[in-house]
């Protein structure tokens, strides 16, 4: 399994040569090895909490910023300010803290997944608090702004529009943050971490009685029904083959909220000045993989 770093990202890699010539991009990656560092540490401990799930550590985040990267034009990446890369960065590699529990929280495992996206955003806020002093001067309309990021990715689209953050543009240091947008990156960028290392077949080989709960072993075995999978700036393709009517269930439902948040987003949002930011259209397909014992009319 390969595995990226901060340094491989290439919206990390695009502060870094603005930084030659901009001191907030300098200042942002200096700020980010530390961050980042200190987040992959925290979601080493979500799998004390869910031990059959799919991957939520930082190959996770990364994989994330990586697909967004794909779909993200050359010149929709200049039209980014330096502050919109550094707060994506952040959401995305704080977006599921919120699926960490303590052992002195008296919450179940099922209130702390349908909950992490606003817990996750509490724990920027938190860290941003404690941690990013040097930043005070930004800190609390960093951790909203940031926070807004990292809720939406759980929000219903209407409730998500309707938050003032998603159309509201605020300005850092004299540069734009534009939150609706980078919430939609990051919700597009999520549902697309679909390759199969997401899950790791030495440990679901190896303990097989770890994953004897059946929803946790179609999700396992999700990733490894897809046939084609092709991001970039012109296509976001996704074809899968499942193998019963339980897999079809659930990628039906994993493209649909694709297949959504793309056209609406082009539709609604990503229009007027906005329209440089604009999605590639989606080609989902869903297929019968030969030998299935299910028909598509089922």
């Amino acid at each position: 399994m390969f595995h990226l770093s901060l340094t491989d990202l290439k919206l990390f890699k695009t502060l870094q040569r603005r930084a030659e010539t901009d001191p907030r991009a300098l200042a942002f990656t200096g700020v980010l090895v530390p961050v980042t560092g200190d987040a992959a540490e925290y979601l080493g401990y979500v799998t004390k909490t869910f031990p059959t799930y799919t991957r939520h550590n930082i190959q996770h985040s990364w994989t994330i910023l990586e697909k967004i990267a794909c779909f993200v034009s050359e010149e929709a990446l200049k039209e980014l300010s330096s502050l919109e890369l550094f707060s994506l960065i952040l959401a995305a590699v704080f977006h599921d803290t919120g699926m960490v529990a303590s052992t002195t929280e008296n919450i179940s495992a099922d209130a702390v997944r349908d909950h992490h996206p606003k817990r996750s955003a509490e724990v920027l806020r938190q860290y941003l608090n404690e941690r990013l002093k040097i930043m005070s001067e930004y800190t609390n309309r960093l951790a909203s702004n940031i926070g807004f990021i990292i809720e939406a990715h759980g929000l219903d689209w209407k409730d998500m529009r309707a938050r003032k953050e998603f159309s509201t543009p605020d300005m850092l240091g004299n540069q734009v943050m534009r939150p609706g947008l980078l919430a939609l990156y990051l919700r597009i960028g999520d549902l697309l971490d679909l390759d199969s290392d997401r899950t790791c077949d030495v440990v679901t080989a190896m303990i097989p009685e770890v994953f004897q709960d059946r929803v946790s072993r179609q999700h396992h075995e999700r990733h490894k029904l897809v046939s084609n999978h092709f991001v970039s700036p012109k296509a976001i393709r996704v074809h899968v083959q499942c193998e019963n009517e339980e897999q079809h269930i659930i990628w039906e439902k994993w493209l649909g909220y694709l297949r959504r948040d793309i056209e609406l987003a082009n539709t609604y949002v990503l229009i007027d000045d906005l329209a440089v930011f604009r999605l590639p259209p989606p080609d989902c397909k869903i297929e019968a993989a030969t030998g299935a014992q299910y028909s598509l009319g089922d």
